[in-house]
């Protein structure tokens, strides 16, 4: 019944998206979300991720960072901005809006080649030392969105099962409002859902489970004598969950992965299964140590 309600509303979102299709354009603007000029639906809003500062003294080697750019020749310092999360600190430039043509290809506008050029090429003075090698063009969140209480960014423990993935599209280009939708849905069932909004997907999990939920084992390969690690589940309610949705659905559907056989025929078609992911406060925990 779920699903069938989450086609439902995906389908009003789509629809939505092809009322008033008047181009947002770049720049300007604090949030993630901007809206066209007709004031109708809200748009994806990218920028250039710069640099991503941690620790304690992340706030003022960010704000430095941005003085930096501002400084640049050939770029507008009031494009310059900082944002601060939990546990970082990330310093953008510019505001790119998006655009899907017919194959589901990203456009932005403006172009943002040659800033984000720019930008790379940067560097202290009288060195070699490129300080933001590392930058690409990202997704900015949207500021303030959805229910904190379901965002999987503040949920505590380790584990938790991904059920939905949403991403834009040229006929879907709200997958935050989409994620939190499917959130919702789930959460009016009792089931106790949370979303979370990556660089270009939005995830959607069930539950809440501790480091022990999943167990490693180590094998050796008696062929080649590697080892290798496999992971189950072996929490009783994560295995309950997994039972009742058993997909990571996309955009509302199952998503099959094709084997096909030499001549291209289809010799294999599984639906991809929803899986056990990290919660982001585990996750950076594990990847500091």
């Amino acid at each position: 019944m779920i699903p069938l309600r989450l086609l439902v509303m995906l389908g009003l979102l789509a629809a939505l998206a092809c009322a008033g299709c008047a181009d947002g354009g770049g720049g300007g603007g604090s949030g993630g979300v901007s809206r066209d000029a007709g004031g109708g639906r809200p748009q994806e809003t990218w920028a250039i991720r710069c640099r991503v500062e941690r620790g304690p003294d992340r706030m003022q080697f960010a704000k430095s960072y941005a003085e930096a750019i501002k400084r640049a020749e050939g770029l507008r310092p009031e494009l310059v901005h900082v944002m601060h999360d939990t546990d970082a600190s990330l310093v953008f430039y510019g505001r790119y809006s998006v655009r899907y043509d017919a194959n589901g290809l990203r456009s932005f506008r403006p172009d943002h080649t040659t800033d984000l050029e720019r930008i790379l090429r940067l560097s202290f003075a009288n060195s070699d030392v490129r300080p933001f090698a590392r930058a690409m063009l990202a997704p900015l969140p949207a500021a303030g969105s959805g229910n904190a209480d379901w965002n999987l960014e503040n949920a505590r423990g380790y584990w938790s099962l991904q059920v939905g993935a949403f991403y834009n599209t040229r006929d879907m280009t709200e997958r935050w409002q989409a994620a939190e939708e499917y959130c919702r849905l789930l959460r009016e069932e009792g089931v106790p859902a949370y979303f979370h909004h990556g660089e270009t997907v939005s995830s959607v999990c069930v539950g809440v489970f501790p480091y022990t939920a999943i167990a490693e084992s180590a094998s050796e390969n008696p062929l080649t004598g590697r080892r290798g690690v496999s992971a189950k589940i072996v929490d009783p309610k994560m295995l309950d969950y997994q039972r009742r949705f058993p997909h990571n659905l996309e955009n509302g559907h199952v998503v099959y992965s094709i084997t096909r056989d030499a001549r291209g025929n289809v010799t294999q078609r599984i639906p991809n299964a929803s899986f056990p992911v990290m919660l982001p406060k585990a996750d950076r925990r594990a990847t500091t140590r």
